[in-house]
């Protein structure tokens, strides 16, 4: 697991990394999965906080810290469809 997000990090531009979860149906029993998550979030923040830190966020949360951290770059900005769907 260390591998995959260090290698995530070393792509993104920022220090700031948003990581999506489930998908349709995958998590209906919210309570066993937020139990889930908060264990794997305590074990990482243990003994990987120095390098990185895993925290709950929204979206909203991220695009701020991205803007303060980049507050010299321009983002684009896009108004086509970036977000299809598709099920198999």
């Amino acid at each position: 697991m260390k591998n995959q997000i260090m290698q995530l990090v070393d792509s993104e531009r920022t220090n700031h990394i948003f990581q999506l979860q489930g998908c349709d149906f995958s998590h209906t029993n919210a309570t066993v999965n937020f139990d889930q998550t908060d264990s794997i979030i305590n074990y990482w923040n243990h003994h990987h906080r120095d390098e990185i830190e895993v925290i709950y966020s929204t979206p909203s949360r991220y695009i701020k810290a991205l803007k303060e951290q980049n507050s010299f770059r321009k983002w684009a900005l896009r108004k086509d469809d970036f977000f299809p769907f598709a099920d198999d």
